[in-house]
């Protein structure tokens, strides 16, 4: 597995976004999609890709685990996640 930190969850979020840098310095596998989603400023940005069913866990309560659909873009890596 791969740890990341900074990262921040958003439980009124609908969408879980990983910036690309983050995701292809980790060595993620990428599923390739098309379409756009938002940043943190409200700026439309191009999707790169998406990982389908990412095992996260974190490091407060280590035995939950949830899957979850992460979409990649090529926004600025402010924080490793944004769940």
């Amino acid at each position: 597995g791969h740890r990341l930190s900074n990262c921040v969850i958003d439980s009124g979020a609908s969408d879980n976004v990983m910036p690309a840098k983050v995701a292809h310095a980790l060595g993620l596998t990428l599923t390739r999609t098309y379409g756009s989603c938002y940043s943190m400023e409200s700026k439309e940005v191009p999707l790169v890709g998406r990982i389908k069913d990412a095992q996260v866990a974190f490091a407060a309560l280590p035995e939950k685990k949830v899957l979850a659909t992460i979409l990649v873009a090529d926004i600025r890596p402010s924080y490793g996640m944004l769940l």
